[in-house]
């Protein structure tokens, strides 16, 4: 099962030659990733392989910029060079394979800048069984009874809430996109195991904390004494527009974790359809009420450079089947309302809504291939609310992957491909086989 991810990074290289990027969740390049790379990193629930890095800049840079992905802290040979003058680089030839537990981050070197730094897009293909999302650390110091949330499907930060209670929301939780069910919950730590600490992650739903209580899904994940990783198991079904979340509780002693945490998370996804996913999403976006605007996660806020705000499609291509966007609260009054669409190569697609409520989906394919741009811009027509602006996409990968099995000598001029082994889904699809005759009109 394929998926891609893609997002762009603002800050990158400011007031440093290397910057860690998160491959899942908090992508934003801020000071705190120079300062300590391990916040980016985030554990893989499942088994898998990355392949089809591609990186876009669109500001103007001197010397050479490159892309790296590393594995368990490690360099790997995915890493992508462009060069002064050029905008994009794509590296098709190197993969790299992941088992459940190792980690993944992204490191950028080239040469500093001031503030803002470069905007660096990046996209890259992910293949397995199931499907990841992920969120970073939380960056501070977590005493008893303190904690974060943040949203796990794809975009989301973590918000520090020490000596608070967990829930209803954060700042910063996701929309999902694609029905499916969460699999399982995995939590790593990367500065050594808590010994008479305690780690414990809960995904929240809808506002409602999912611990086995009141007929939830028991989604408890706990790291203690020398463990320095755990995962749940479990079946928590979502649909789209439905609201996640992860939150992490520190309780036991204060020590030795009393300084800064470094607790990666992710989940393990499977589509009902077993061909969708969901494209990186945004979360409590600012927005100018008086200026059109773009997103993409993780852009600027407030951005109004459109260049700054694209992302890159990678070397498969995508689909987008779908945009849901919501808001703290409503536009506003009537006659207030957003125009919201999703951009290509700098053009309109047929995907766009005008927006005068709390929430707003429009359902249509548009396909995206190799090095296309792509941006969310933002009308807002009168003056509606700033509320801080959320959406998710829907996705799909134009080409199917899996096991390939042959069928018996009469069809043998088709194949069948197992696009979920999970789910046991199946298609039929043609594979071309020099020795047989070519089809004939008519012939599937």
């Amino acid at each position: 099962m394929r998926q891609q991810i893609t997002k762009v990074n603002y800050n990158a290289l400011y007031a440093s030659s290397s910057r860690a990027f998160s491959i899942d969740g908090t992508g934003s390049a801020s000071i705190e990733f120079a300062l300590n790379k391990g916040l980016a990193r985030i554990p893989v629930p499942i088994s898998g392989v990355f392949r089809n890095l591609t990186i876009l800049t669109n500001t103007s840079f001197k010397g050479t910029m490159t892309l790296t992905l590393y594995k368990n802290n490690i360099p790997t040979s995915l890493s992508v060079s462009i060069q002064q003058g050029e905008t994009k680089g794509t590296n098709s030839s190197d993969s790299v394979s992941v088992n459940i537990n190792d980690d993944v981050r992204f490191e950028i070197t080239g040469n500093s800048v001031g503030f803002p730094g470069y905007p660096v897009a990046y996209a890259i293909e992910f293949e397995g069984d199931s499907q990841f999302y992920g969120l970073g650390s939380s960056w501070g110091s977590f005493n008893i009874g303190q904690f974060w949330q943040g949203g796990i499907l794809g975009g989301g930060h973590p918000q520090d809430t020490p000596g608070g209670g967990i829930g209803p929301l954060s700042n910063f939780y996701n929309i999902c996109s694609v029905a499916g069910s969460i699999k399982r919950l995995h939590l790593k730590a990367f500065n050594g195991p808590p010994g008479i600490g305690i780690w414990t992650g809960r995904l929240i739903k809808n506002t409602i904390i999912q611990d086995g209580s009141g007929g939830t899904i028991d989604t408890t994940t706990i790291i203690t004494g020398s463990d320095e990783f755990a995962f749940k198991e479990f079946n928590l079904t979502i649909v789209p527009s439905d609201t996640v979340e992860l939150a992490i509780l520190r309780t036991g002693s204060n020590l030795p974790f009393s300084t800064v945490p470094l607790v990666g998370s992710s989940i393990e996804f499977v589509p009902d359809d077993g061909i969708s996913y969901m494209l990186t999403g945004g979360n409590n976006n600012a927005i100018s009420v008086s200026n059109i605007g773009w997103r993409f996660n993780d852009n600027d806020q407030l951005e109004t450079s459109e260049a700054r705000s694209n992302s890159i499609i990678g070397k498969n291509g995508l689909v987008i089947r779908g945009l849901y966007v919501r808001w703290n609260t409503a536009p506003g009054t009537p006659g207030d309302y957003w125009t919201i669409t999703l951009r290509k190569n700098y053009a309109d697609t047929s995907i766009t809504m005008d927006v005068p409520n709390q929430t707003g989906v429009v359902l249509s394919d548009v396909e995206f291939v190799h090095n296309d741009e792509i941006t969310i811009e933002l009308d807002p027509i009168n003056t509606p609310t700033n509320s801080g602006f959320r959406w998710g996409l829907a996705a799909i990968s134009p080409s199917y992957s899996g096991i390939y099995k042959s069928v018996p000598i009469t069809e043998q001029r088709h194949d069948i491909i197992y696009t979920n082994a999970r789910l046991g889904i199946t298609v039929n699809k043609k594979i071309p086989d020099p020795f047989i005759r070519t089809a004939l009109i008519g012939d599937e």
